[in-house]
């Protein structure tokens, strides 16, 4: 952690200058009453609050005014902590060990060795009374049945001791404390973080010795927590009453106002975030965090201190990696609705967990499954209807902004744009940065932003060097799923708008001649044809931060010299789509990436690039299937066709060629999904001209192929061939009878 923002130990103020909410008068008020009374018949005063509201901070501020105006009047206070007393039978005897020591400055020397005996003998005496109490609780007897034995204990006590009565020591010691030269104040704090049983010992104590001439006491304790040990100790149902004939005066803490506690704790986000590092977008958002999420959980001092000492060990390690109005967020939620917490990390991971860089896997349109569970999980933890409802939902999304509001007719799609946005800023919804806000560090399987520019930097100078921290890059698993380099490709897309256009051709080549490797690492997706997506083929849109002379000459070099055919073969297969060659709808020119002329560029070259490449190559590019597609679109259809049926030459070519040219599909079983490979009518018809005609001659070879692996080979890719249309009975007659032959032999 960053010392320059220590811990907060929430230890209560002592001094003024660390007021933060406007005590001072309070204090001066709480103050006056023992300076301006003689305290001849004793009295004691409360402060009452909820924990942390600041009643331990208000008592000392009084008792320093006290202190610093009772010169003249000799008034001593006595601090007495009664929750740090382990043993209750201690309590009478440490109180009046604390007194003492004021009673030998205010007593002559002989008076105090007088006084001191009695109360050593009182507090025996009181201690013996307890005892009754104390094992009747113990025992499970009630309190008020106990109290005849414990007065019959207490004068055979006496009796046995040989010493008066404690009504005649209570009397004894008030005599003696008229001639106290001063007065003395008792401070008795966290009386409500006593056991039940201890609360009332206190209380008891205190109400004996209330009368004590010229000492008063001062109690801080919420009432509530109070009235609650009371009942339960006592069995008594009006704990208000009970408090009421012991205490004579009480001062309400004031609630504080959210203005206050919310500049109290921006203060302290702002030094930790940095002030002048901000945008005006993120003060603004901040701003609304503030208000919002302080208004519904912060409302004491303590609420403050303990979000901000969160913030110091959470935001301030991690400076610009966390979003301040977010890294707020997360741990006003952590400390005061935990459930929330832990649905909000749930609903990050359900999100961005399957694949977290891969914007167009990760990015949902509502919370929860399929079957609304999170959502409704979301609706029980808030606890909020109707309006309330509504409006903490509206609140939510400014951090989570794809959370959904019940009959929202604007569920906030999002897109990769919005994404790589959220991780530009550096935000909670962002797939690369969430797991800082709840991790503390940088999350396995992340790469900096030093990283990124330091590969980048790299293309530009050592080409060689990049590529071969790629390739290494691909052969890097990452610890949730997939490798290094997808990471790294999404992180160079997140800060695209950052990348000097410069750095783009060498990142090209050096993708040019990677992404081959790249792709044999991946599994191949279902449907056909399957081809490179997300990241892997958004990353060629840099090209639109080249201005158009550049363009040109870095789309002839990439088409003529990268080795990737797979990363080329998706740029071209994407245009076509856009442009709509080959059959496809074309998209409005506006939301073209390339150019009429840079597509008709690219779309030559790609052909040229197909028809020189060996055909033992072309067999062993990953994707062979989407390549094929590829060619065939881009207006190579003859060629295409000629090169297939040039690879058909012999039965064992014919059978490996139709092997690369498989498809995948799902299907349900009981026990989960598997795949299946068929090889489809489309590709068949495509590529062969006939599925007949493929059908007959893998029927052929089935039956006379030269070796066993061909024909075995023949048979399955014949029982692959997709099902078969009916309507077309000669070749769904040939299949049955196929089948039907195979089962007889």
């Amino acid at each position: 952690m960053d010392n320059r923002f220590p811990i907060n130990s929430d230890v209560p103020i002592d001094d003024l200058a660390g007021d933060r909410l406007g005590f001072s008068k309070l204090a001066r008020h709480v103050a006056d009453v023992f300076l301006s009374n003689d305290l001849s018949r004793g009295l004691v005063v409360g402060i009452e609050g909820e924990w942390g509201s600041g009643k331990s901070s208000l008592a000392n501020l009084a008792l320093k005014e006290v202190e610093n105006n009772s010169d003249e009047s000799r008034l001593r206070v006595v601090r007495f902590s009664p929750w740090v007393v382990g043993n209750r039978d201690q309590l009478l005897r440490q109180l009046f060990v604390e007194l003492d020591s004021a009673l030998s400055e205010l007593l002559p020397t002989d008076l105090h060795k007088q006084v001191r005996t009695a109360l050593e003998k009182f507090a025996q005496g009181a201690a013996l009374l307890s005892a009754p109490l104390r094992v009747a609780a113990e025992m499970g007897v009630p309190v008020a049945s106990a109290v005849g034995g414990a007065v019959d204990a207490a004068a055979m006590a006496a009796s046995e001791f040989g010493s008066p009565s404690l009504s005649k020591l209570n009397e004894q010691l008030r005599n003696d404390l008229e001639d106290l030269k001063g007065r003395i104040v008792v401070f008795v704090d966290d009386l409500d973080r006593l056991e039940p049983q201890e609360t009332v010992e206190v209380l008891r104590l205190i109400r004996a010795v209330a009368d004590f001439p010229k000492v008063a006491y001062l109690l801080a304790y919420d009432p509530s927590v109070l009235k609650k040990s009371l009942r339960a100790a006592l069995g008594v149902k009006d704990g208000k009453a009970y408090i009421e004939k012991i205490v004579q005066a009480s001062f309400r803490i004031p609630e504080p106002m959210g203005f206050d506690l919310r500049s109290w704790l921006d203060e302290e986000i702002t030094a930790i975030a940095g002030h002048t590092d901000m945008t005006s977008e993120v003060r603004e958002r901040l701003e609304r965090a503030l208000n919002f999420w302080c208004s519904e959980y912060v409302s004491t001092p303590r609420d403050v201190i303990r979000v901000a000492n969160a913030l110091k060990l959470y935001l301030a390690p991690l400076g610009e990696r966390l979003d301040p109005a977010d890294g707020l967020f997360v741990q006003i939620v952590r400390i005061h609705h935990p459930e929330l917490y832990d649905w909000v990390e749930r609903y990050l991971l359900w999100n961005f967990g399957s694949d977290p860089n891969d914007y167009h896997a990760g990015w949902k349109d509502a919370v929860g499954d399929a079957d609304g569970e999170q959502e409704s999980k979301l609706d029980e933890i808030i606890g909020k209807q109707g309006n309330m409802q509504l409006h903490f939902l509206s609140k939510l999304r400014q951090h989570l902004p794809q959370v959904a509001i019940p009959n929202s007719k604007s569920p906030m799609a999002f897109n990769a744009e919005d994404g790589q946005q959220f991780a530009v800023e550096r935000r909670l919804y962002s797939s690369s940065y969430f797991r800082f806000y709840f991790a503390l560090s940088m999350p396995s399987g992340f790469l900096s932003d030093e990283q990124v520019s330091s590969f980048l930097q790299l293309c530009s100078r050592d080409r060689e060097a990049a590529l071969r921290h790629f390739r290494d890059r691909c052969a890097e698993d990452r610890p949730q799923g997939g490798n290094m380099a997808q990471v790294l490709l999404s992180r160079i897309m997140e800060r695209r708008g950052d990348i000097p256009a410069d750095r783009i051709p060498g990142l090209f080549a050096v993708l040019g001649d990677a992404m081959d490797d790249f792709a044999r690492q991946l599994p191949e997706p279902l449907g056909s044809p399957p081809r490179l997506s997300g990241d892997a083929q958004e990353i060629f849109r840099l090209i639109r931060c080249m201005d158009a002379e550049s363009r040109a000459d870095e789309l002839r070099d990439l088409f003529a010299n990268a080795a990737s055919l797979v990363w080329l073969n998706g740029i071209v297969v994407e245009a076509i789509k856009e442009h709509g060659f080959a059959g496809f709808r074309a998209d409005p020119e506006e939301q073209r990436l390339l150019t009429e002329d840079e597509f008709e560029c690219i779309r030559t070259e790609f052909l040229k690039r197909m028809k020189r490449t060996d055909a033992s190559d072309l067999k062993e590019v990953p994707y062979f299937l989407s390549l094929m597609h590829g060619w065939y679109w881009a207006g190579g259809r003859d060629e295409v066709k000629i090169w297939v049926q040039k690879q058909c030459s012999d039965p064992g070519q014919f059978v490996n060629l139709l092997e690369r040219m498989m498809s995948k599909m799902s299907v349900s079983q009981v026990h989960g999904t598997k795949f299946k490979c068929y090889l489809a009518r489309k590709t068949l018809k495509m590529f062969f001209g006939s599925e007949k005609a493929v059908a007959e001659k893998l029927a052929e070879i089935a039956s006379t192929g030269q070796t066993d692996e061909i024909r075995e080979k023949a048979r399955v890719l014949f029982e692959a061939i997709e099902p078969l249309d009916p309507k077309v009975e000669d070749l769904h007659k040939m299949r049955e009878e196929y089948m039907h032959g195979k089962h007889d032999k």
